[in-house]
């Protein structure tokens, strides 16, 4: 399982992370801290589970979630 974390709050992004490792041991997981980042890895990732923030340094969450939706309509997608 391949997961996206878009969070610019590294604290935050680090508990996303423990608690997907928690759940899913064997889950590759990704963290990223802005919408430039995140949407570059995109390709290369193809998650099966993003979970994102609202508000980024350099954009706003949705619009990593509008370019997932285009690649994949059942990949979960959560924002927080």
């Amino acid at each position: 399982m391949n997961v996206m974390i878009l969070d610019a709050d590294v604290l935050v992004a680090e508990l996303l992370e423990a608690l997907i490792s928690g759940l899913f041991s064997r889950a590759r997981i990704r963290s990223y801290r802005s919408l430039a980042e995140a949407r570059s890895a995109l390709p290369v990732v193809r998650p099966d589970l993003v979970i994102c923030d609202w508000d980024l340094p350099d954009g706003w969450g949705l619009d990593l979630v509008r370019e997932v939706r285009r690649q994949d309509r059942e990949v979960p997608v959560l924002m927080v």
